[in-house]
């Protein structure tokens, strides 16, 4: 995910947060239990990938 404007902050269930804002680009693997919130208007740029066996 690319993020082109605003912000936001992952949490995951181990209690830890990530913050990333605009032109930060993140990775989250398939399955991850995150939870995210922002206060702005994001708009992001995304690319889910399928993995065949």
């Amino acid at each position: 995910m690319h993020l082109l404007a605003g912000s936001v902050r992952f949490a995951a269930l181990d209690g830890s947060v990530l913050s990333a804002g605009t032109g930060d680009a993140l990775f989250v693997p398939q399955g991850a239990s995150i939870g995210w919130e922002s206060n702005d208007r994001v708009a992001k740029f995304f690319v889910v990938q399928s993995v065949q066996a």
